[in-house]
């Protein structure tokens, strides 16, 4: 059982591109600490991971920020907020402002649902 579970950790850190003799160093023991070089190892491959997984939410920021739906939306959110402060008419007032909060919730549920507005503060 040790033994199987040995050679999976081995095969695990294989797979994260641990150097070839750094696995032959972990301990059959999954308690006992993990090697410095193997750690060393693995804080490289989980570091490039990382990097690769921040450009590819990078990326699909740009493009959702680049996305007809959006800035047709923007523009109709803007168009909506000129009418409400130009009109007097409460009622059409009243209707605006409730057609600018459905059109900013529209808006902030798509930047939630891709995470856009999280990779904009990095």
């Amino acid at each position: 059982m040790k033994q199987k579970q040995h050679e999976r950790r081995k095969g695990l850190l294989k797979e994260r591109d641990v150097s070839t003799q750094n696995p032959e160093l972990l301990s059959s023991d999954p308690k006992n600490t993990t090697p410095s070089p193997v750690a060393r190892d693995l804080k490289r491959h989980w570091d490039v991971q990382l990097a690769v997984q921040r450009q590819e939410w990078q990326e699909a920021a740009e493009k959702v920020l680049e996305g007809s739906w959006l800035t047709a939306t923007e523009a109709e959110l803007k168009e909506c907020c000129e009418r409400y402060q130009a009109s007097d008419d409460l009622s059409l007032r009243s209707s605006f402002k409730a057609y600018i909060n459905v059109l900013c919730e529209k808006l902030k549920d798509h930047h939630l649902a891709l995470e856009s507005l999280t990779l904009l503060k990095i």
